[in-house]
């Protein structure tokens, strides 16, 4: 009987991408304790375990490639396991080069594309790896009794006796018992409540005459041991504290690896769920919104005609609250960390440094900042092109920075901050020679930009590069013009740029959290209805004709620039009808205050009609896709209300009028 696999595929996908971050950050760790001329046996035993993991999923859905390269790779762990976790320089990079292997066939498996076969020279550069020399050192003797002393491999020998000053090797002992049991204490519980203090390097069941069985716990911890000896519910002294009779002879180097931080859920309490799932999820609150703004009209209209609603609006008050939690839900769904999205950054620029030549670490600072899965995917290729540009553009040679007093080794370092709006910033830093404006103006044939934001729009022109020929990673004109497009046209957000030459670069991206369900707030202008979303809004004034005037106009019979005085800021004034082309009062009686770049637009509308939570709808037809329209939302009139980019239209009121 025929098994069809196809329906496992999408488990496969996503276990596949946190098996492959996984390998990644242990990959980077192992380069560490390369470059240090040591040993990171956990990082090697973590390595290991993902790779065998992958190569079994792989053979379950049939994917044989990925199998051969596992495979291939495992066998090089595995040794370098053996041998107390020491990887040779020479085999990184092949092992680097496998894993991006493995990951082009998971992306052509997700696209319904033919699976290339395994690289043929790469397996033979992995099968040629000798590590032999990296089993040189002898074992240290550890106070354990030899059958025990067996079961552990050499990476764990290290790992037991390579602490810093504060961490002490422990074994415990727990003997479960039914009263236990009832209790909810097993031995899944004590690792669960172990691992946040303690790190676990091995559990081995032995089995006793009289309880039958027991199970030993190999930690490494800078807890108590009464705290650990509570855990387990054993007496203090049978804590027993390991200590090495007989030092590595190599230099050993502390692990470089952390736990991470319990936030209270276990393996167990995640629940994976297809992606199409969750748009549908999104779909329904979609509806449930119009649903919402079809009640509240109804409402309207039986109070206007007298009949007593006060039941009936406690009731659509209730319902509205309850959506509000169901949105919470919904988008909670659909956010992904930061963190995963840019953890491959670091294996990024260790690319770039053999591509350019130039030495370069990054720093990764966005603690549990979460976005958008949209967001997310649509924000990767922008932080590429910017780490991209610093390690090429923007950083020195090592030569020219030791010159300078610089670190020969330059830093690149991408932070995470929230506004006080559904926004985040991500701020990409670094040290390198800052952006020389005149340099740029003279490629571009233009005069010397004033201030940054004129530099950052010189830069972002498309074609233009600073340099004459096109290579691997850059060379091109299209880095920073698609940064700007993906930024503030597809996510509507901001762009801006901080340089200092000699001292380095800062490009700061402020993008909305989520672009699915957007707060707004509604408007009239011109006999229609407009949205405007709140995050781009910086205040809603009263607009007094006598402190609205006409500048000059550089054309005979043409109006000059209006101009709106307000809190001591002399600010661009337009009719937001007349600038799309609807006509509508030549003075109106609000006004919309935005900021872009520090500088202020204000936006003249007819009438403020209240804020919303709409679900928006992107559009993709080119004939309607257009500056300053971000896409459409239904308020349960049938009819479809845009979204309008007050941003993107202030930049478009500039381009005009130069």
């Amino acid at each position: 009987m025929s098994v069809d696999l196809s329906e496992f595929v999408s488990g496969f996908l996503a276990e596949a991408a946190d098996h492959l971050r996984n390998i990644n950050a242990n990959l980077l760790l192992v380069d560490t304790a390369i470059s240090k001329q040591g040993a990171n046996p956990r990082a090697v035993r973590e390595l290991f375990r993902a790779l065998h993991t992958m190569k079994g999923l792989a053979g379950m859905v049939g994917v044989e490639p990925i199998v051969e390269i596992a495979h291939a790779m495992e066998r090089v762990v595995r040794e370098a396991e053996q041998n107390g976790g020491k990887v040779p320089p020479q085999a990184f990079e092949p092992l680097l080069r496998s894993t991006q292997a493995i990951a082009q066939r998971v992306n052509a498996l997700a696209a319904g594309k033919t699976i290339p076969e395994a690289p043929k020279e790469l397996l033979h550069v992995l099968g040629a790896i000798d590590l032999g020399a990296a089993g040189s050192r002898r074992s240290p003797l550890l106070p354990l009794q030899p059958q025990l002393l067996e079961k552990l491999s050499q990476s764990e020998i290290e790992e037991l006796t390579q602490l810093a000053a504060d961490r002490h090797a422990y074994q415990l002992s727990f003997v479960p018992s039914i009263e236990r049991a009832a209790r909810g204490l097993n031995i899944a519980a004590v690792r669960s409540q172990l691992a946040s203090m303690a790190q676990i390097v091995k559990v081995v069941p032995v089995s006793l005459p009289a309880s039958g069985l027991s199970f030993l716990l190999l930690v490494v911890s800078s807890a108590d041991p009464a705290e650990l000896a509570r855990i387990v519910e054993c007496e203090r002294e049978q804590v027993i504290e390991l200590v090495a009779e007989q030092p590595v002879e190599a230099e050993p180097i502390e692990a470089e690896v952390s736990e991470p931080e319990s936030d209270g859920a276990t393996a167990a309490d995640v629940l994976r769920v297809d992606v199409r799932r969750v748009d549908a999820a999104m779909d329904g609150l979609g509806e449930l919104l119009v649903t919402k703004f079809r009640l509240r009209r109804a409402l309207a209209k039986l109070e206007a005609k007298g009949v007593d609603v006060r039941e009936l609006s406690e009731v659509v008050q209730d319902t509205e609250r309850r959506i509000r939690d169901v949105r919470s839900m919904v988008l909670g769904l659909r956010m992904t960390s930061l963190s995963e999205l840019l953890d491959r950054l670091p294996i990024l620029v260790r690319g770039l440094q053999a591509t350019t030549g130039k030495s370069a670490r990054i720093e990764l600072d966005v603690g549990r900042f979460e976005v958008d899965k949209v967001v997310g995917e649509r924000l990767w290729p922008a932080l590429v092109h910017l780490v991209r540009n610093a390690v090429d553009h923007g950083l020195e040679t090592a030569t020219e920075r030791e010159r300078l007093g610089k670190p020969a080794r330059g830093t690149i370092r991408v932070s995470c901050a929230r506004t006080a709006s559904s926004r985040i910033i991500l701020c990409i830093d670094d040290d390198g020679a800052g952006v020389d404006a005149e340099r740029v103006a003279r490629r571009a044939q233009r005069p010397t930009p004033k201030d940054a934001s004129e530099l950052l729009e010189l830069m972002a022109q498309p074609g233009l590069s600073t340099r004459t020929d096109a290579t691997k990673t850059s060379g091109r004109g299209m880095g920073l013009d698609i940064v700007r497009r993906i930024v503030v046209e597809e996510l509507g957000g901001e762009l801006r740029l901080n340089t200092t030459l000699g001292r380095g670069t800062r490009f700061l991206l402020e993008v909305p959290i989520t672009v699915a369900v957007v707060d707004t707030f509604r408007c009239r202008s011109a006999a229609e209805q407009f949205l405007v979303p709140a995050a781009n809004v910086e205040e809603f004034i009263d607009v007094d004709a006598r402190s609205v005037v006409s500048g000059p106009s550089r054309e005979q019979g043409t109006q000059g620039v209006r101009m709106l005085f307000s809190r001591g800021k002399v600010i661009p004034f337009v009719e937001l009808g007349a600038l799309i082309g609807l006509g509508g009062a030549e003075r109106s009686s609000k006004a919309i205050i935005v900021r872009r770049d520090d500088e202020y637009f204000a936006f003249g509308v007819d009438q403020l009609l209240g804020h919303h939570e709409v679900v928006i709808r992107r559009l993709v037809d080119p004939l309607v896709n257009v500056a300053g329209v971000a896409g459409s939302a239904d308020l349960g009139d049938g009819r479809p209300t845009l979204l309008l980019d007050l941003i993107a239209l202030s930049r478009k009121l500039e381009e005009q009028a130069a």
